[in-house]
């Protein structure tokens, strides 16, 4: 393998970390909004975690719904 290659396959894998990193920083923030759901009585607070359960929600009805096309043969 050349040094070139293993030079992008270190920066590859360097991104792959961040992106990971910066996906459980966001999990977690959401996690928190919606916790907060059930744990507050601030009616602002609680529309904020219903708003994101329910962002979370369609988002993976869209990806499932992306997923079963694309298993069935669905193009473009």
């Amino acid at each position: 393998m050349s040094h070139k290659a293993r030079g992008w396959l270190g920066s590859n894998s360097d991104c792959s970390w961040l992106l990971s990193g910066i996906s459980g920083v966001f999990s977690a923030i959401t996690g928190v909004l919606i916790a907060n759901v059930f744990y507050t009585s601030n009616l602002e607070i609680q529309i904020v975690g219903w708003t994101a359960l329910m962002t979370i929600i369609i988002l993976f009805l869209v990806n499932l719904q992306l997923a079963l096309l694309v298993h069935n043969g669905y193009r473009n």
